[in-house]
């Protein structure tokens, strides 16, 4: 795989990953806020119901049950907005008021008592979410607990859409910063194929090959230093050519010195092997032989 390929594929990992555990933590950190501003105004709903039967009870707004159930029906329509369900019950578990579909699916908790709520989530049967708060109520000198549901799906829906707009800017991200990430490993990783062609033109013979890099970074230093070698790899190997030159010349002359006294030795021995010579002519013929002889020597 090719460098500028690596570092592509590298850098949208890494910019992957960091983009991930942002858009992540910004996604859950804006459910948790948003979660907890609705429980929050959960609460305040249900202190407000609280305090409303509370002070009816204290005016003897009801002397049973029933009128009790008048009263939160009454009181409903005016918190429809607030909650989804609600149920009243006395201190045996007996049913005084329920309302709301969402009533169905309750969780079952731990008894409550006067000091706090206890504060649950849970699902209906199609897929809704609810916040469930429960809490004692006294009327009348009887301990009651008061449940009630919360929608709360929008929240969860909200994240949803954020999750759905968070995948296609991924994707979108992806293609985009993968071509420009790839567009600049081309142009850091260009030199380099610039310094690869000089390497293979030098390989091949082409000692005047240089990569020619102008840049003012590690890369442009790294083909400067490679100018550098072949410049004096090129000088090496042109005093090599001079050196084998200056041999095949003086191997060439070396040739014809040795070549004019030997053909005049062989000359004259021949002559006098051959050859019925006077004395006269044999003495100078020894003393020719000899003195090239000498020559040579």
């Amino acid at each position: 795989m090719k460098f500028r390929w690596k570092l592509t594929l590298s850098m949208l990992c890494l910019l992957s990953l960091i983009f991930r555990v942002g858009a992540s933590a910004l996604i859950s950190l804006s459910f948790e806020s948003a979660l907890a501003r609705e429980q929050r105004a959960a609460q305040d709903s249900y202190r407000m119901l609280l305090s409303t039967l509370q002070v009816a009870d204290e005016l003897g707004a009801w002397r049973s049950n029933r009128q009790l159930s008048n009263l939160l029906g009454q009181l409903s329509p005016r918190g429809s907005s607030g909650w989804a369900a609600l149920v009243l019950t006395d201190e045996n578990g007996g049913e005084i008021y329920r309302q709301g579909e969402a009533a169905a699916h309750f969780r079952e908790t731990a008894s409550a008592d006067d000091s706090h709520n206890i504060t649950a989530y849970f699902l209906d049967g199609t897929g809704r979410h609810y916040l469930q708060i429960s809490g004692c109520i006294t009327v009348a000198d009887k301990r009651n607990t008061l449940t009630m549901a919360y929608d709360i799906s929008s929240i969860y829906e909200a994240r949803a859409r954020l999750q759905s707009a968070y995948y296609i800017v991924f994707a979108v991200m992806l293609v985009v910063c993968g071509a420009l990430i790839y567009l600049v490993a081309l142009y850091l990783t260009r030199p380099l194929g610039q310094l690869s062609r000089a390497t293979l033109a030098i390989a091949a013979g082409d000692f005047s090959s240089r990569a020619n890099l102008r840049q003012g970074d590690e890369i442009g230093a790294v083909g400067a230093d490679f100018d550098a070698m072949a410049a004096r790899m090129e000088q090496y190997v042109q005093q090599l050519q001079d050196a084998m030159e200056r041999q095949e010349q003086f191997i060439g002359s070396f040739t014809h010195e040795l070549k004019t006294p030997m053909t005049a030795i062989i000359g004259y021995a021949d002559l006098l092997r051959e050859q019925a010579l006077t004395p006269a002519e044999q003495q100078d013929a020894a003393n020719y032989i000899f003195s090239e002889a000498r020559r040579l020597e």
